[in-house]
């Protein structure tokens, strides 16, 4: 399927109703709102657990594949989750690259990432768990940050991809600058804006899913053995 095709049979089909315009906006909340809650709990939610946060992120990418299907009753491709082809995987290997060396410029620049008293717990804590968050983390973003976020905003506004895609960047750095520091948000920022423009011209979640998770689970895995702090 085509980039056209997706927006033909995903963005374009029967969204102008009050119903579906409800549906989109409990959606983002859905998609931004509740890992969000669990990335800032230090002081939105104090009390929330690191179990319960850690559920409520890895949960989130899931859910809104069902919220899509099951609930809005739309196509899948409408955030971007297509049929996988060869130029999806090339696209998504070069931008593994391309992540690589966005991470090590900005963390030479800014210095290390900032660690939260969660994050410390939870790379101190058995190794499957660290290497399952982390890589669930590049699904978290893909599909519920990028796909779903870029696409309903920018639908629910009458405006292009890019209106979406800096509403959701601007949301999403000081989400991470916030709650992990300038380094981690300075890497998100560069790597939001590059994903952005990779998602838009290819309308392709698998594309980036491919090119996020990899690296994120190679760090996660040499981290959990002990290769890499």
């Amino acid at each position: 399927m085509t980039p056209n095709e997706a927006r033909r049979t995903g963005n374009q089909t029967g969204f102008g109703s009050p119903a579906n315009k409800a549906l989109a906006v409990a959606g983002l909340m859905l998609a931004i709102g509740l890992p969000g809650l669990a990335i800032t709990r230090a002081w939105s939610m104090p009390s929330l657990s690191d179990s319960a946060a850690v559920l409520m992120v890895t949960a989130t990418p899931f859910l809104v594949l069902l919220w899509v299907a099951w609930v809005e009753k739309r196509p899948l491709a409408s955030i971007g989750i297509r049929r996988l082809t060869w130029s999806t995987v090339a696209y998504g290997v070069a931008g593994v690259v391309v992540n690589v060396a966005i991470s090590g410029v900005i963390g030479h620049l800014f210095g290390p990432e900032t660690q939260t008293a969660a994050m410390t717990r939870l790379l101190s804590g058995p190794g499957w768990i660290v290497v399952a968050v982390v890589t669930s983390g590049a699904m978290l973003t893909e599909i519920a940050f990028r796909g779903y976020a870029i696409e309903r905003i920018s639908e629910l506004a009458g405006c292009n991809l890019w209106f979406g895609a800096i509403v959701q960047l601007v949301f999403t750095t000081a989400l991470f600058i916030e709650s992990r520091g300038l380094s981690h948000g300075m890497i998100w920022l560069i790597d939001d804006i590059v994903f952005n423009w990779l998602y838009i011209r290819r309308r392709d979640t698998n594309a980036c899913l491919i090119a996020h998770a990899i690296p994120n689970f190679v760090a996660s895995t040499l981290v959990a053995t002990g290769l890499a702090s």
